[in-house]
């Protein structure tokens, strides 16, 4: 499963949902996005966490970022 949080950081980061794939994940966010009136003019994905799999997406708000925890692979 994938699981998508929302925060300012990793440590102020709470669980949005939870999604059986990674389109899920962002179709959930574009949906956040338009609900909030926001218009995201870029995404940026890198790896936060690698020990938990965990990726920050900024997607152009300066204080808060979704964060993407992807399934351990093995």
């Amino acid at each position: 499963m994938f699981k998508l949080y929302f925060g300012t950081s990793k440590e102020t980061m709470t669980v949005v949902d939870e999604f059986a794939t990674e389109a899920e994940v962002w179709i959930r966010i574009q949906n956040l996005l338009d609900k909030s009136s926001f218009k995201s003019y870029y995404i940026r994905k890198w790896l936060s966490d690698e020990k938990n799999n965990i990726y920050t997406i900024d997607y152009g708000s300066h204080n808060f970022f979704f964060f993407i925890q992807y399934p351990k692979v093995g």
